[in-house]
């Protein structure tokens, strides 16, 4: 039964203190948008964001009035562009952001991320081509959101990455002169970049690889795959939702993500419990507090 203390509590914490949900992300993979042909791609990437992502704000709208509790932004996360972009120069990956913006505006949503590179193993002419569109991409657009990592703790440090990053700062505060320069507030370098964040100016999918909460080892072997994470970094509380292959070993997948998980991830908190479940070939990974009201 509700208690009237607890109701008014809440009505406080929404009316006075501003309680909201900060954002409701959709990761999509673009792996299977790859053609050889630029516009095909182009197409096959505004027809998949549009068509996946078609019920986010519905649904985000209906949450609020349903709960009472206003969600502040809504975004899309997609497959970092430099790994589907093929053989795009610059002109094509800023024609690639322009896209990415088109679709952000017919589902009205507030920002769509991806527009990024990952170049501390090194860069290859197609991730380079990336980084020199970026101040135009971001100056021609009002959504995309970009993002470079250039180092990792197991890779090391890309300096000719971090130097040449210097100089797109810069190019991109320019073009966007005439806006306070809000290029720059939606562009960020990373180091160590969660390859499942969903957090912008650097949201990207969940693609096997590292994942945050877990050590260096490469968790693999899904076919699809959701996080959600809070905010507030201090809060030890990661969770996935993993589906695997019709054919996948589930106990053997469940194992790897048993012996790799790290509740000090955040290396200044821990988790109290970690768990790991399954529903068919849906697995199912949470690492949290021991009592979640904390």
């Amino acid at each position: 039964m509700l208690d009237r203390k607890d109701i008014l509590e809440t009505i406080n914490m929404i009316r006075d203190e501003n309680l909201d949900i900060r954002t409701v992300t959709v990761g999509i993979s673009l792996f299977d948008c790859v053609s050889d042909d630029k516009n095909r791609f182009l197409t096959n990437m505004y027809d998949k964001i549009t068509r996946t992502a078609e019920k986010l704000v519905p649904v985000a709208n209906e949450l609020e009035k349903m709960y009472g509790i206003p969600i502040i932004n809504k975004r899309v996360a997609v497959t970092p562009l430099s790994l589907v972009g093929g053989r795009f120069d610059s002109d094509g990956y800023v024609e690639a952001a322009k896209m990415l913006d088109k679709a952000a505006d017919t589902l009205g949503i507030n920002f769509i991320g991806g527009f990024g590179a990952l170049v501390h193993k090194g860069s290859t002419k197609c991730e380079d081509a990336l980084i020199d569109a970026i101040p135009e991409a971001l100056a021609s657009t009002k959504m995309v959101c970009s993002s470079v990592n250039v180092a990792t703790t197991k890779a090391g440090i890309n300096m000719d990455a971090i130097a040449k990053m210097g100089g797109i700062i810069k190019k991109t505060a320019y073009l966007t002169r005439d806006n306070n320069s809000i290029g720059c507030a939606k562009l960020v370098v990373f180091a160590n970049v969660p390859e499942d964040n969903p957090f912008m100016a650097g949201a990207m999918t969940v693609e096997e690889g590292l994942l945050t909460g877990f050590d260096n080892a490469e968790i693999k072997g899904f076919a699809d795959g959701a996080v959600f994470m809070p905010m507030i970094g201090s809060i030890p509380f990661v969770g996935y939702v993993f589906d695997l292959a019709a054919d996948a070993d589930v106990d053997a997948f469940k194992a790897t993500l048993e012996a790799n998980a790290n509740p000090r991830w955040q290396i200044c908190v821990t988790a109290d419990e970690t768990i790991i479940e399954n529903v068919g070939n849906t697995v199912f990974f949470l690492m949290c507090p021991a009592s979640l009201g904390e």
